[in-house]
């Protein structure tokens, strides 16, 4: 892979064969912060992060995380050495502590990584390696209690390769993607889930590490690895405008891989090897 493997290799991001993990313990959950987001304006400082201690793999890596608008299935990388794979817990409310549970069936020999799926938990898109080269790679389902069907490239990107493991984002609804390709990051929509992406937009921003767009694409954040491991946020006022400078969310310790839940109210993210969920508030 490209010199990123390295440094996700040195900053312990790996993934795992399936592993005992220690007892679950109940999570603090503050509902009352995610609210009717999509039409906030202005947003208050994110509150202190909550780890997410029932997934604390010891010495195992984990990273980039995806969950359905529920919050009740969380697909993540976990590891301890290539090749690298996709894992998943789930659990019964939000009140209870998530379950690890076996890879899913789409989790194949080759480094599957990035995954990102949408609110409802049908559409899930990763990047694979299986053919040869690094491609955004997809699973469908009809049921969130059912497994995942086969996978296959996504429609559009037959011939088309990412900068391999920079991470991608798939919308709330399915059909906007977002991933860097050929140094730049790049917007691809489509009409409908069984539709082929098309590139809709490039911005002026180059290449992004572990992106997640917000859904109304007026906040944009991304991970950097140096100095450190940090989070960054590029805001803007309409979609017409560009993104604009950098700044660096302040959290305790390393941060790396934020994925903006629907609502945009609380915000998962990676940290020393292990994932935590912090909220704001809406303060228009």
């Amino acid at each position: 892979m490209k010199l990123l493997i390295a440094l996700l290799m040195g900053c312990g991001r790996v993934a795992f064969d399936p592993v005992s993990v220690p007892v679950p313990v109940p999570v603090p959950v503050d509902d009352a912060a995610v609210d009717s987001a999509h039409v906030c304006a202005t947003w208050g400082p994110w509150g202190p992060p909550v780890q997410l201690s029932e997934l604390d793999g010891g010495t195992l890596t984990d990273y980039d995380p995806t969950q359905t608008a529920d919050r009740l299935q969380l697909f993540f990388v976990r590891g301890v050495g290539a090749p690298y794979d996709v894992s998943f817990a789930k659990r019964a409310s939000v009140q209870e502590p998530y379950v690890m549970q076996a890879n899913p069936a789409f989790d194949g020999p080759n480094d599957d990584v990035d995954p990102s799926i949408s609110a409802d938990g049908l559409d899930l898109i990763f990047e694979s390696d299986r053919s040869g080269t690094a491609e955004p790679w997809e699973v469908t389902r009809t049921s969130v209690d059912e497994d995942f069907g086969a996978p296959q490239v996504a429609r559009g990107f037959e011939s088309l390769a990412l900068d391999g493991q920079l991470g991608l984002d798939l919308s709330a609804d399915g059909l906007v993607f977002y991933a860097t390709v050929a140094g730049a990051f790049v917007k691809y929509t489509r009409a409908d889930r069984a539709s082929a992406f098309v590139q809709a937009e490039v911005y002026a921003i180059g290449a992004l590490e572990f992106p997640d767009m917000r859904d109304d694409e007026l906040e944009l954040l991304n991970s950097v690895d140096t100095p450190g491991q940090y989070i960054v946020v590029r805001t803007r006022s309409s979609r017409t405008d560009p993104f604009g400078p950098t700044t660096f969310l302040t959290f305790p310790g390393a941060s790396y891989d934020p994925f903006l839940e629907p609502g945009s109210a609380a915000m998962l993210f990676g940290s020393n090897n292990n994932f935590y969920r912090a909220t704001r508030t809406c303060t228009d």
